[in-house]
């Protein structure tokens, strides 16, 4: 079992001083055995608190100007059920989840439900073995799309242009924008359509009143495919 849980540690990109405590956090009820193991439900109660304040701490820091109902908002779509199962189940760690044998033959550990607990126990555990700052980059390196696709989702956040040039430079992609409508026929249609290209394929296509509108709804089109398949 330890040796497939070095493979744990290589994803989550920790090591685990207290193996039994990495094992502990993939062990779901039914995977308990009487007087031997504990389960990962008081370390997922844990990781639940975590990861709250490392994602709400993260967001005032990037957008100090947003009021508490914008943040709030933005929290609630980076750690509910859904974006912290999609982030396990893309990672694979679910495959490693400690099961009983029925529960096992029903394929819980594929439940969207039980993989958001695993998410939050294992930041749990990374803070009990290992402190608040392996327990932060563990959040912060797992759940970056999910905060970059809220702030894409947030209607007060119009910059997607600089979003996706800040990305494509970390990335190293060549963003380019091309106009869809000649002037005459804009100026005619009083309505600007531009599609932007991302290392020559095209990525998003947008329309707007000015040209700034078209190249911005062009840039959050392009932006949401990237962060959504990155």
């Amino acid at each position: 079992m330890l040796e497939s849980f070095s493979e744990v540690e290589d994803i989550i990109g920790y090591k685990f001083k207290d193996k039994n405590l990495l094992i502990r956090a993939f062990t779901h009820n039914s995977g308990v055995k009487k007087g031997t193991k504990r389960s990962y439900q008081n370390l997922e109660f844990l990781g639940d608190s975590i990861l709250s304040f490392v994602i709400a701490e993260a967001l005032m820091k990037r957008h100090p100007s947003f009021d508490e109902g914008q943040l709030t908002r933005m929290r609630a779509a980076i750690v509910s059920e859904k974006p912290l199962a999609e982030t396990i189940k893309k990672t694979g760690l679910n495959e490693f989840l400690i099961m009983g044998e029925s529960e096992t033959k029903m394929g819980i550990n594929r439940n969207s439900s039980v993989m958001s607990d695993l998410f939050e126990s294992i930041v749990g555990s990374i803070y009990l073995d290992g402190g608040i700052k392996n327990a932060k980059n563990f959040i912060l390196k797992f759940l970056e799309p999910k905060i970059r696709l809220s702030e894409c989702n947030n209607n007060n956040f119009y910059d997607y242009k600089s979003m996706l040039n800040e990305f494509a430079g970390k990335h190293s992609l060549a963003v380019r924008y091309e106009d869809a409508l000649n002037d005459e026929s804009a100026l005619q249609k009083q309505k600007f359509e531009f599609v932007v290209y991302i290392d020559g394929e095209e990525m998003g296509k947008g329309a707007g009143g000015s040209k700034k509108e078209a190249q911005q709804m062009a840039a959050k089109v392009a932006y949401k495919k990237l962060i959504t398949n990155k």
